[in-house]
């Protein structure tokens, strides 16, 4: 397979194991996982965002106390997730809140309204999936929060 900068697609690790070189991505059967890169994933949200095709992010928002929980801190409904920083620690509470989503394999695609920004980015291996690109995003929102505050 061609590398990333020839179109192809990068590892992913499940352990030692390179899914990447498998007949099928797929970890869940029709999951419906794509391969796409960080520029589609922006073009992707930045529509939703923008309304047209699909229906804005704003009408996948699920209504307030309607939201399922995922898990402590992160609500999920309509496909899509939220976290709320403010739910996984209470020293967070003034961080903003960020919609989208997040794959097994350490995926991301989130938007922070409050700062109009979209967070994209992937991992690459399933070690980065549950908690560990959480504790990154809110890295990444401490650091947006320092730029909003100048």
């Amino acid at each position: 397979l061609p590398g990333p900068a020839e179109g192809g697609i990068v590892p992913i690790l499940v352990g030692d194991k390179d899914l990447s070189t498998e007949p099928s991505l797929s970890i869940d059967g029709p999951g419906g996982g794509l391969a796409v890169n960080l520029d589609d994933q922006l073009r992707f949200m930045r529509g939703l965002l923008a309304g047209g095709a699909l229906p804005p992010l704003e009408d996948f928002k699920v209504p307030e106390g309607r939201w399922g929980r995922f898990n402590r801190g992160i609500d999920y409904g309509r496909g899509l997730m939220v976290i709320r920083p403010g739910g996984l620690s209470p020293f967070m509470k003034s961080y903003p809140d960020l919609y989208g989503h997040s794959g097994i394999t350490g995926a991301f695609l989130y938007y922070v309204p409050e700062y109009d920004a979209v967070i994209t980015g992937s991992f690459n291996t399933t070690a980065w999936g549950r908690s560990r690109h959480v504790i990154f995003l809110l890295e990444v929102l401490d650091i947006l929060g320092r730029i909003e505050k100048g």
